[in-house]
């Protein structure tokens, strides 16, 4: 999952030892002004989860291994946008993730998305 600086604050305040930081799993990310963009990777402590959850507030499907990449766009690409430019937390799940869950029905109406539980 891609977090930015503001949500990855957000989680420290609330939870300061949820995450472990795993400097192996670092990334360079490429961007639209054609610079290098590095990433964080930050693990989950273990007995903690990444979470969808249902309606009712419980875990629709959990994610005990989920890597979390802090994006900090550098100053030579924040005219490409993205989460790393927000102020407020904001995070993108992997693909991998959504493919893993089988059905996935995304309604931009109520945004909300719908999977099939694990």
């Amino acid at each position: 999952m891609n977090i930015n600086a503001a949500f990855f604050d957000a989680i420290r305040a609330a939870s300061p030892d949820a995450l472990v930081r795993d400097a192996t799993s670092d990334l360079s990310l490429t961007t639209c002004a054609g610079v290098a963009e590095s990433v964080e990777a930050w693990r989950l402590s273990p007995g903690t989860s990444f979470e969808l959850v249902d309606e009712s507030g419980a875990a629709a499907r959990a994610e005990p291994a989920a890597v979390l990449f802090v994006k900090r766009t550098p100053a030579a690409a924040l005219r490409c946008g993205g989460i790393g430019t927000w102020n407020s937390a904001r995070r993108q799940v992997a693909t991998s993730f959504y493919v893993d869950a089988g059905v996935v029905v995304f309604d931009p109406f109520a945004a909300r998305v719908w999977i099939t539980g694990r």
